[in-house]
């Protein structure tokens, strides 16, 4: 697309362009204040209502680096365009620049299904994001569960680096109950470079659960013999820490650091395996490029459709036909988007969420 060039100098039309800028893209990030996307995270909290109802209350976790610690922030949840929530609060957290206690416990939410997020900071629309709200049934009087559906977050991965340079390869899924006891606790990671296998001395792979950001909950039905029958629904967002590394790592020990490899000191196209180490099933093969010492960004974080903090990398990546053995549902998604619904915007990324297998009933 070729755009036309001209002087805007007064201030109105300055300003109205603006918006009509912002309007032609929908949501934007504007002033140069850019949400992390990949920190993003929503959970709907459930809670009693009066008279026996049964409500839910928006908890939202957003980090915006550079934003003045303490910028007021507002977040608007809208259904089929009307307003039904809004909170305003202040950044904080360690940072300055987090969510922290933003909710608004006196306001809860009845309705479920499909809403908008307009992310405002200083009252400017920053994002828009999207979540699907569910509610699992109950028998007996009980208390349903309110859960936000990340099924097209199963086709997004990024990797991550800590202080001691260590990479964490992060992604959502859905697995199935104490998937460690078959496919095993320190699962291998195997890695190839342009089509060759780098020797890894110590593949060993440790999963852990990003902290808090689990969503579970189960729905209860009964059987032919009237015996109550639950089905378990549950989105794991995972840190997945790799045998590999960005840089040198900083004070290696034994099991932690040595025996990985530097991924800047071998250029190339990068493909891994993520294997059991008891069953040797293949949970996940993730792709990506090293050029100049450094990973090169998927086409979806260069090319500014998506907004991830440094030291963060989204990648390429591929699910196992079918599955893996620890995934209990998977629902292709390609029209939802990543990270809450942002939409996929080349070619490379929906041919990622393209690839996504159906596996299990995508809800209970």
């Amino acid at each position: 697309m070729n755009f036309l060039v001209v002087p805007i100098r007064s201030a109105l039309a300055r300003s109205l362009f603006a918006v009509a800028f912002v309007l032609s893209l929908g949501a934007v990030v504007v002033s140069g204040q850019k949400i992390d996307d990949s920190f993003t995270f929503f959970k709907a909290d459930s809670v009693n209502g009066p008279n026996g109802t049964y409500l839910w209350n928006l908890i939202p976790e957003i980090n915006i680096p550079g934003a003045a610690k303490g910028s007021p922030l507002r977040l608007v949840l809208k259904q089929n365009g009307k307003e039904v929530y809004s909170h305003t609060c202040s950044l904080a957290g360690r940072t300055g620049t987090q969510t922290q206690a933003c909710v608004a416990r006196n306001n809860s939410i009845v309705e479920t299904g499909l809403f908008d997020i307009e992310v405002f900071l200083s009252d400017k629309l920053i994002r828009t994001y999207k979540i699907d709200v569910r509610k699992t049934t109950k028998q007996s009087g009980r208390r349903p569960e309110f859960y936000i559906q990340r099924h097209a977050d199963a086709a997004v991965k990024y990797l991550s680096k800590n202080l001691r340079n260590v990479l964490f390869l992060n992604t959502v899924f859905s697995p199935v109950e104490d998937y460690g006891a078959t496919f095993g606790y320190t699962p291998i990671t195997k890695c190839s470079v342009n089509g060759r296998p780098i020797e890894i001395p110590d593949p060993r792979t440790a999963f852990r659960q990003a902290n808090g950001r689990v969503i579970n909950g189960f729905s209860e039905s009964f059987d032919a013999k009237r015996t109550i029958q639950r089905d378990t629904i549950r989105f794991d967002q995972m840190e997945i820490q790799l045998p590999l590394t960005y840089g040198e790592v900083v004070n290696p020990t034994v099991g932690y650091g040595k025996g990985w490899v530097d991924v800047t000191k071998t250029p190339g196209k990068w493909q891994c395996d993520i294997i059991g180490d008891k069953s040797n099933g293949l949970f996940r093969t993730i792709r990506f490029v090293v050029a100049g010492g450094d990973i090169v960004p998927h086409p979806e974080q260069s090319s500014g459709n998506v907004n991830l903090d440094k030291d963060k990398w989204m990648i390429d990546m591929e699910i196992p036909r079918g599955g893996s053995e620890i995934d209990k549902r998977l629902f292709p998604s390609p029209n939802a988007g990543l990270f809450f619904d942002i939409p996929w915007s080349t070619a490379e990324g929906k041919a990622i969420a393209a690839r996504v297998p159906k596996k299990g009933a995508a809800f209970p």
